[in-house]
């Protein structure tokens, strides 16, 4: 009897067996694929009415040109929604967060695109160098057909503005399209597939932006894939950043124009 008790007692409280059990429990954490692609393209599809809608309540006057005192107020909404969304990523899939969290190895190895030219193993410091005066310049050829010609500009005056709100402009949107994806989808999806997801939402949402319209959309779908690709390859956004930031620099004086 005392050794039935014995075995009857050690079963019943074994711990290593409860652990087990405790394990196989699912968690609900950013592994599942639609976590991140639900956060960034909500996120990026929320900003129009959240400015639309907030904006006009914060009432900034920072300079007598209200195009200004909008995008700050633009800007600091913006930056709100982008702490919030970094915040659930960060919880939910901290390791993918640590892994992206930094400017990246500038000189990383590129992975082969052929029919852009980019060569097996070329280093993402003449990749990204490339391609910030390439895409810089059609960008500014677009908006120079589309909008300089047309529209009288105050160069000097607008940029120190035009610079601070590239800035953050171009980090939020980053950290929405192209951070988000590449680190909540780590080990989830394949750096092709992060990448398509990036060209289709950045892509999408500029429908609505400027430049606009189908070639908004295919010029923005392009340079999200290329942004995320150089966000997956180099463990880091500083290419992303800063080749965004040359194009909202040339498509911002346009926006800031006095009225």
């Amino acid at each position: 009897m005392a050794r039935t008790s014995i075995s009857y007692h050690t079963s019943m409280f074994d711990l290593p067996a409860r652990r087990n059990f405790a394990t196989k429990i699912p968690a609900f954490h950013m592994k599942h694929p639609f976590l991140p692609i639900l956060l960034s393209a909500l996120g990026t599809a929320a900003l129009l009415p959240l400015n639309y809608f907030l904006e006009p309540q914060l009432h900034l006057s920072f300079s007598e040109n209200p195009a200004i005192n909008r995008m700050a107020a633009a800007q600091i909404c913006t930056l709100a929604l982008v702490a919030l969304v970094l915040w659930a990523v960060r919880r939910l899939h901290p390791e993918g967060f640590r892994k992206y969290w930094w400017l990246g190895d500038a000189a990383a190895p590129a992975e082969k695109v052929a029919w852009l030219g980019i060569r097996e193993n070329e280093s993402w410091r003449s990749v990204g160098a490339g391609f910030s005066l390439v895409v810089t310049a059609a960008t500014a050829a677009f908006m120079w057909l589309g909008v300089y010609q047309k529209t009288p500009i105050v160069w000097l005056d607008l940029l120190p503005w035009v610079l601070l709100f590239s800035l953050s402009n171009s980090f939020s949107e980053e950290m929405l399209t192209r951070f988000t994806l590449a680190a909540g989808l780590d080990g989830v999806q394949s750096k092709a597939q992060i990448c398509l997801w990036s060209a289709a939402i950045f892509g999408g949402v500029h429908f609505f932006g400027t430049p606009g319209g189908i070639m908004g959309v295919l010029m923005a779908g392009f340079l999200g894939w290329l942004l995320a690709k150089s966000v997956v390859e180099t463990r880091g956004f500083g290419w992303a950043w800063f080749i965004h930031f040359l194009q909202d620099v040339v498509i911002i004086f346009a926006l800031l124009h006095v009225e």
